[in-house]
């Protein structure tokens, strides 16, 4: 089972960050890194990702936003990340920045075709949920390599993700690996997961928030996709303990 850590580059601290890398760079199969999440300025992602690629030799999947740059500072960044040895990326919209203005020069599907074609390069795409089925097919028909998804807080939604999907990967004659975000259950992310319930119009279900059930959904969910990753804004102390609880099993 493939199995990620996504981290948030920092404004300043770096070692902070790359301290918390090292303590399960042999625990996962790769780092997932955020790029400037809500919109907030901070360390761009593919700039980490070739400080923990150097530092630590781990294998960063760069989440790639196409609303902060225009077309051609997206794509010469892209040359440069290949140069450096990056070779795995995250294509998203992402969050409008609180700064400046959105810029929707290209789609992430159209960055994506271009990525792999012009610079040889892993390509993945975000999915969210709800979605309609023309999104999905949209997203299949670009030839992603895997696709990421938001996090989900019951199995019959995931039930539901992964029948809608299976159709429109047969439509599209299309089937990359899925790899769902699992967001800890914990104290300290609890607003944010009652806050991703408001936005996906559900009502925030009752967990225990320890590491047994973390460990009991993951693994109901592990029937709909190949793999997880492990995001916890609260705190990385339960990602590092979920993911080692998680390789020991």
């Amino acid at each position: 089972m493939f199995i990620s850590l996504e981290i948030t580059p920092p404004k300043r601290d770096v070692e902070k960050v790359v301290n918390i890398v090292k303590q399960v760079r042999d625990s996962v199969d790769a780092v997932n890194i955020t790029d400037t999440p809500l919109g907030q300025p901070r360390i761009p992602g593919f700039i980490f990702a070739i400080i923990l690629r150097e530092r630590l030799g781990v294998e960063p999947i760069v989440h790639y936003k196409t609303i902060n740059m225009n077309l051609t500072n997206l794509k010469s960044v892209l040359y440069g990340c290949v140069a450096t040895g990056v070779k795995k990326f995250l294509f998203m919209r992402g969050d409008n920045p609180i700064e400046g203005s959105p810029i929707s020069d290209i789609s992430p599907e159209e960055l994506s075709m271009w990525a792999k074609k012009e610079l040889n390069v892993e390509t993945g795409l975000a999915v969210s949920w709800p979605i309609s089925m023309d999104k999905l097919i949209s997203k299949l028909s670009a030839r992603p390599d895997y696709v990421f998804t938001q996090i989900f807080l019951s199995i019959e939604d995931a039930k539901r993700f992964r029948s809608m999907f299976d159709e429109a990967a047969n439509k599209v004659g299309w089937f990359p690996p899925v790899y769902c975000t699992h967001l800890v259950f914990c104290e300290e992310n609890l607003s944010t997961l009652k806050e991703v319930a408001r936005l996906m119009g559900l009502e925030m279900p009752s967990f225990k928030l320890d590491v047994e059930t973390n460990v009991n959904f993951i693994t109901e969910l592990e029937r709909f996709f190949e793999g997880f990753m492990i995001s916890s804004p609260g705190g990385y102390d339960h990602a590092i303990q979920l993911i080692k609880t998680l390789k020991e099993a």
